[in-house]
């Protein structure tokens, strides 16, 4: 998974909540990442990266735990 994929699919979901009026971002994010499409700095992205990491972790781990 590239930064590049990785970071697009994270501002299509900002993007979806924000539509639905979740409020997860300030204005001034929304503008920032969402209008002008500003990348990421590094440290989000590893943030990123470690949550979708450990994101995908728990729901491949857990239907094995769930059937034994």
């Amino acid at each position: 998974m590239t930064d590049k994929f990785l970071e697009e699919e994270f501002k299509s979901l900002l993007y979806n909540f924000g539509e639905i009026n979740w409020n997860i971002l300030t204005p001034e994010a929304w503008d920032k990442y969402i209008n002008r499409d500003e990348p990421f700095n590094e440290e989000q992205l590893a943030e990123l990266r470690s949550f979708v990491k450990n994101f995908l972790d728990f729901l491949t781990d857990k239907p094995e735990k769930e059937s034994k």
